[in-house]
């Protein structure tokens, strides 16, 4: 048994009101989930480019620790470890402004939808 799709002009007048009531229901719920999905897209990329910069301190400091004239030095590896400490430390503090940055614009988007 197939069923045919309804179109506008097959419905009574009472059920093109009810289906238009109905749709217009749904759409703020629809842009709020939106702007969700809109931070959450935001998040996860700032997240990303924090582990980037871990990944990048990480290879950092292995090629440290296999560097023979580097730990032949005076000081062996306390440049090279304070050297990515700062960067991972910048990593770190560009990271929680954004987050706090998108908690901001969220909730102002949130305002302005509602």
């Amino acid at each position: 048994m197939s069923q045919t799709p309804y179109t506008m002009s097959s419905l009574t007048p009472l059920t093109q009101l009810w289906l238009a009531q109905w749709q217009e229901a749904g759409a703020p719920a629809a842009r709020l989930q939106l702007q969700w999905l809109k931070t959450m897209d935001q998040i996860i990329e700032s997240e990303a480019a924090f582990m980037l910069a871990c990944l990048d301190a990480n290879l950092r400091i292995n090629e440290c620790l296999l560097d023979p004239d580097r730990l032949a030095g005076k000081n062996p590896l306390n440049d090279c470890y304070q050297d990515i400490m700062n960067d991972v430390t910048e990593a770190s503090l560009a990271r929680l402004n954004k987050v706090s940055e998108l908690s901001h614009d969220f909730r102002q988007q949130l305002w302005e939808e509602l």
